[in-house]
């Protein structure tokens, strides 16, 4: 849960900002800045006590162009 609450809480507005945070994503060749719009998880697999050890989080970006370029 810890894991995936890093992830889900790149969701939560910035007092200051009153906005959520601007994020660089890269993967491979793509680079893109932009900010997290949704966020969905799903819990797969559980340990023998019932902690969740795998999940599978989808997720939206919406792209960041900032005004002051």
């Amino acid at each position: 849960r810890d894991e995936v609450a890093k992830v889900t809480n790149l969701l939560k507005i910035d007092r200051d900002l009153h906005a959520p945070p601007v994020l660089d994503v890269e993967w491979g060749s793509l680079a893109f800045r932009c900010v997290l719009t949704s966020a969905s998880q799903k819990f797969q697999m559980f340990a023998d006590d019932g902690r969740p050890v795998r999940a599978r989080v989808n997720v939206s970006f919406t792209r960041f162009i900032d005004a002051e370029q």
